[in-house]
């Protein structure tokens, strides 16, 4: 009998009796078999509960006992004409759960409680489980599936994480076209120049020869090459570095990819900067003490500015006359010492053993083409370099200033036309100011071979000899 009106009633009845006394509906464990009977409905006790320690068959638990029978008896009443499978299935969607199927849950759940004479008393489990704040399902007709599918999506418009989305890596697209032979790094983010480390094998071999080059160039050939053709020049230099090494798709790539040789260009033009600022490094600590700029104010304005007008920075000084040597220019210990620091020095090599071959003599025969020359280049750098330096004291107080060509580059040329002049007029001369200046910088111990050569020949009893 489904849904009869005697039934509903009997489960109000049930739920007010579990809500007065404050207990669970009964455990309902699922049959081993569908002929298996339903448990007998549970007895609720109102005053007392026979304590399983209790002793059988005194005068107080006949009492009890008796008393629980006589309510027992009304209660029951109340399910005679209950269908047992309709109750328990209506209990089942009733009772709080967490999840859980309560078909398949095995356990006494309302045997928890103790009611005592005054007020009920619960254990540690029904305090715990209390705590626990279940919820009461509500009889709906719908499922709840029906009523879960009703629930808005919260990610319904939020798009799977797909590797289509993560952006390639820059030198990947910058390279497609390529082949890996004329592949590079650009620069990280932020960053001007592209770095020589992070470079593909190929371009960072190319890029180092380059560098080696230029720098060979600042000391052999020219401190200060023209800005307006720098760029060309440079470019030029790649290329042919990388045909050299036949790597000839990646010079096809300079020639084609002016984003390529722009990178070059200012890695390039960035070593130029770097070789010819180590000059000036070199030579900022000397002039002050090597020239005598002191005094006051007007005192070192004085002689900075007398040094620049009359060139003698360039001149030893004879001391016994106090007048500057002029038979010998560049020979001034301060540009013997510039040159010796900023080219024949170095922890990992010099500039000069890296490009020793480029050693020349302007005499093409006899002895004097086997004495080495040191370049034109390498001297007017030096001497551009402390001419600079001198110049930052030019106010009377050191003020150091960029060594660029838009500032020097006119003194550089003076000393090159300077040089080439005596280079003109007397070539024996010229090359042997420039022999010695090589024999002067190129010694190891910082010692002057032909000071030592002459020191030596003054003492010498060459007449008293045996032969």
């Amino acid at each position: 009998m489904p849904n009869s009106p005697s039934s509903k009633v009997a489960v109000a009845k049930v739920h007010g009796l579990l809500k007065d006394f404050g207990r669970r509906p009964p455990p309902v464990v699922a049959s081993e078999s569908e002929d298996d009977a339903l448990p007998p409905a549970p007895r609720f006790k109102t005053k007392t509960k026979t304590r399983k320690d209790a002793t059988v068959g005194s005068d107080a638990s006949l009492e009890e006992e008796s008393e629980e029978d006589d309510e027992g008896e009304e209660e029951e009443e109340d399910f005679e004409h209950l269908d047992p499978e309709e109750l328990r299935d209506a209990l089942i969607a009733e009772h709080a759960h967490w999840g859980t199927n309560l078909q398949d849950t095995e356990g006494d759940i309302a045997g928890d409680e103790e009611v005592g004479d005054d007020k009920p008393r619960r254990s540690k489990r029904a305090i715990d489980r209390k705590a626990e704040v279940p919820i009461w399902n509500e009889t709906t007709s719908e499922p709840e599936e029906a009523a879960a599918s009703d629930m808005p999506n919260p990610i319904v418009n939020v798009a799977p994480a797909t590797t289509s989305n993560v952006p390639p890596a820059p030198n990947a697209t910058i390279n497609s076209q390529w082949a890996p032979e004329a592949h590079y790094t650009p620069p990280q983010p932020g960053v001007r120049n592209i770095s020589l480390k992070d470079q593909p094998p190929c371009f960072h071999l190319v890029l180092k020869v380059a560098m080696r080059q230029v720098a060979g160039d600042i000391a052999f050939n020219n401190t200060f090459p023209p800005v307006t053709t720098l760029p060309e020049h440079l470019k030029s230099s790649l290329i042919r570095i990388a045909e050299d090494f036949d790597f000839d798709i990646l010079s096809r790539r300079l020639k084609e990819d002016s984003v390529l040789s722009d990178f070059a260009y200012r890695a390039l033009s960035t070593r130029i900067s770097a070789v010819r600022g180590n000059i000036k490094k070199v030579v900022a600590s000397k002039v002050e003490t090597g020239y005598n700029i002191a005094g006051s104010v007007p005192e070192r304005r004085a002689k900075a500015q007398g040094l620049l007008a009359s060139g003698d920075y360039i001149y030893p000084r004879k001391e016994s006359l106090n007048c500057p040597l002029r038979t010998k220019p560049y020979l001034h210990p301060i540009v013997i010492s510039t040159i010796r620091e900023a080219f024949f020095s170095g922890a990992r090599g010099s500039l000069a053993s890296k490009h020793a071959s480029r050693f020349t003599s302007t005499i093409t025969s006899g002895p004097q083409s086997e004495e080495l020359e040191l370049p034109v280049a390498m001297v007017c750098g030096a001497a551009t370099a402390i001419y600079a330096s001198i110049d930052d004291w030019s106010g009377g107080f050191l003020k150091r200033g960029e060594f660029n060509a838009e500032g020097y580059e006119d003194i550089y040329k003076g000393h090159v036309l300077f040089l080439n002049n005596i280079r003109a007029d007397r070539p024996g001369a010229y090359h042997r100011l420039m022999a010695d200046l090589y024999a002067e910088v190129s010694s190891q111990n910082g010692h002057s071979a032909h000071a030592v050569a002459s020191s030596a020949r003054a003492t010498l009893d060459i007449d008293g000899m045996d032969e």
